[in-house]
């Protein structure tokens, strides 16, 4: 799993055209993350550690309220396809 948030991180800055889009393909790199750290205790260190990393470049919390979709699951653009919850 974290091969996938890592491949999905990497992935974000060509993932849409504003910090909106490719916030999502964070959200559903720290997703994996979050679930490795759950699952392996292994790589839970190394899951929180790029979850911390990564928080910062989650979609602007005006961005979302602007849109609406707080409390919303929406589904990552670009070949990602994952969907995530925006909740703040």
């Amino acid at each position: 799993m974290v091969l996938i948030g890592d491949m999905y991180a990497a992935s974000s800055r060509n993932c849409g055209s504003d910090g909106y889009s490719r916030g999502l393909a964070v959200l559903a790199a720290i997703d994996k993350y979050a679930y490795a750290r759950s699952i392996d205790s292994e790589v839970a260190g190394e899951a929180s550690r790029k979850i911390s990393l990564y928080s910062a470049s989650v979609p602007p919390k005006d961005d979302v309220f602007m849109r609406g979709v707080n409390n919303t699951r929406v589904t990552v653009p670009c070949w990602i396809g994952e969907t995530v919850t925006l909740k703040y």
